[in-house]
């Protein structure tokens, strides 16, 4: 997810969305609830940065959801913060 984040941040855009994607991917098969919505809410912040908004936004709606099922409250402030932008 840093890794994915950094690519973005380096102008990687492609590359960067890719490796959050199969990021999500993985870590969806776990039951880590946590970890799973911080990969998501790294993939929508790339996506977002990529212009494709209705994915980020669906991203950052998933990963909200998983921090508020989990009560974690920073998460969640994070997916609010990246769907109010």
């Amino acid at each position: 997810m840093a890794l994915g984040r950094a690519l973005a941040a380096h102008g990687q855009v492609g590359d960067a969305i890719r490796t959050t994607h199969e990021a999500v991917e993985l870590i969806s098969a776990t039951d880590m609830i946590e970890l799973r919505a911080d990969a998501l809410l790294a993939h929508a912040e790339v996506l977002r940065l990529s212009d494709n908004l209705a994915e980020s936004r669906a991203a950052a709606e998933r990963a909200f959801e998983l921090y508020e099922r989990k009560g974690h409250v920073v998460g969640t402030r994070a997916a609010t913060d990246l769907l109010a932008h």
